[in-house]
């Protein structure tokens, strides 16, 4: 297991609909009021207003991601605990209502909408309703503009989980080795933090024994996640393995949706968890893990598994529940190391307890990085 892991690989840009760029954001204007959004698009033009309560405003600016959005949320609901004299208002790119309600239901001075572009008007117009104390980016991208404005009327801007473009912030918390390397290069951020990805903070992390219990003894269990368009051949070479008469396998494959399953793999399947009706599983069986829910009890489960561009939920899940992960490129170097992970216990729970460690050492971190964050805004 590598001492970081980096989910910084893919480069980021702001979405055309938000950016400075005029037709782009025109034409998510006139899609958004033929569908019905007129909110979304007079959010878009800046026309957004603070909860109208007490107190100064702290904004914190999400993405279009939901993991940028249940982040924002997240530290939305940190943050009123550590301050309950200012105003907070969250704007987003993309809205997740599962990822936001629990979080922040219930807050007072709170406003939560859609956000603006990056045109200079619009951030000037957003900047005089809201007079923010200070603005948090939250793993989105960089607005030029907002940086170049809150530079000049002396708003402090903290880049969390956000990679650096070519704009000084007052503090950075990259989420990885490479976004930290990134900020490093760049000199644009007074104070850098070191990395810590806060994905650990939501991540479960007790034991499920529901579906361990629904096994025979001493079954082999193991984990598979990938493309769709890589199981077909994962499949055959699991077939001619003899792990395949004596294990059971549990596989989540990703595509068309999350937990998608493409009709055409179908027929691998005995079935899906969904559709389990709690009886006891049978050597041999594939199982397919079709909703997230499932995620903590198949990881608990498992002896060992492997995971192909997994995401970074889906990383320290594996992690945090003690599994001895195979990086190996082709599926025989897999089921091969799974076959040695039977054979050797002592060897697979020792790489098992390693990655536990892992896990638990970046949730700490990551809680540092966030008091520390708490702590910058307390003094604002």
């Amino acid at each position: 297991m590598p001492t970081s892991i980096n989910f910084s690989l893919v480069s980021q840009k702001m979405p055309d609909a938000y950016g400075q760029a005029v037709w782009p954001v025109l034409k998510a204007n006139l899609l958004d009021r033929l569908q019905g959004q007129s909110h979304r698009a007079r959010a878009r033009m800046g026309r957004i207003s603070a909860p109208g309560q007490k107190g100064r405003v702290v904004w914190l600016k999400a993405g279009a991601t939901p993991t940028s959005v249940r982040l924002a949320a997240e530290l939305t609901g940190a943050l009123r605990e550590k301050r309950l004299d200012i105003q907070l208002v969250m704007t987003f790119e993309q809205e997740y209502a599962r990822e936001i309600a629990p979080r922040v239901q219930g807050l007072r001075r709170f406003g939560l909408g859609y956000g603006p572009c990056d045109q200079p008007a619009v951030v000037q117009r957003v900047l005089d309703r809201l007079k923010p104390l200070g603005v948090i980016l939250v793993d989105t991208v960089q607005g030029p503009e907002l940086l170049r404005q809150s530079a000049l009327g002396g708003i402090p801007v903290i880049a969390y989980n956000t990679p650096p473009l070519g704009f000084e912030v007052t503090t950075a918390c990259p989420r990885d080795a490479a976004q930290h390397a990134s900020w490093q290069e760049s000199g644009q951020a007074q104070q850098l933090l070191s990395a810590a990805d806060p994905t650990t903070l939501w991540v479960e992390s007790h034991t499920q024994a529901t579906l361990r219990s629904m096994l025979p003894a001493h079954t082999a269990v193991f984990w598979w996640h990938g493309p769709q368009s890589h199981w077909p051949m994962f499949h055959r070479s699991w077939q001619a393995s003899s792990l395949s008469d004596d294990s059971v396998l549990f596989v989540s494959l990703s595509g068309r949706g999350e937990w998608a399953l493409d009709e055409t793999v179908a027929q691998s399947f005995e079935h899906g968890l969904q559709r389990w009706d709690r009886h006891s599983f049978a050597k041999g069986q594939i199982i397919h893990m079709d909703h997230a829910r499932w995620l903590p009890a198949v990881v608990s489960a498992a002896w060992a598994a492997h995971l192909i561009h997994p995401g970074q939920a889906l990383m320290w899940q594996a992690l945090a529940g003690s599994l001895a992960l195979s990086d190996e490129s082709t599926p025989e170097a897999v089921l091969a190391d799974w076959q040695e992970s039977v054979q050797a216990p002592m060897q697979r729970q020792q790489r098992a307890d390693a990655n536990r460690r892992r896990f638990w050492e970046e949730r700490r971190h990551a809680r540092e990085v966030v008091d520390v964050v708490l702590q910058q805004v307390f003094d604002w």
